[in-house]
């Protein structure tokens, strides 16, 4: 998959940097990316549009993703999903233990308050 994201000029391609990385990678990975050598690259993302995925009947639209094929986290694409929901995580005083409760902020709904409202007085 890396391979033909590299290949596709319509794909939009970004260095992408970790904290740690040194300015010594850092200069050599602008260099390779400078002369398209997006293959030996693991700090590459690909930019893909219209991103939709459903999680159960709860559906995350963005108008794009991006995508890094060599690095495992799953950190960015989780805060690219959650930046788009309303979220609450505490003590249930139901359940008496920590949860988490959240909805895309276009499906705000009564049912969604309510749950608010039983597990965390709110």
């Amino acid at each position: 998959m890396k391979q033909r994201d590299c290949d596709d000029d319509r794909i939009r391609k970004e260095i992408s940097f970790g904290v740690n990385d040194p300015k010594e990678k850092r200069d050599a990975d602008k260099e390779k990316f400078k002369d398209r050598k997006y293959m030996e690259l693991q700090s590459i993302t690909f930019q893909h549009r219209n991103f939709e995925i459903d999680f159960g009947g709860v559906c995350i639209n963005k108008d794009f993703v991006k995508v890094s094929y060599d690095r495992t986290g799953n950190i960015l694409i989780g805060m690219d999903v959650l930046s788009q929901m309303d979220i609450h995580i505490g003590k249930s005083k139901i359940l008496g233990k920590t949860v988490f409760i959240a909805c895309p902020y276009e499906s705000m709904n009564q049912e969604y308050l309510e749950a608010l409202s039983r597990h965390f007085d709110i």
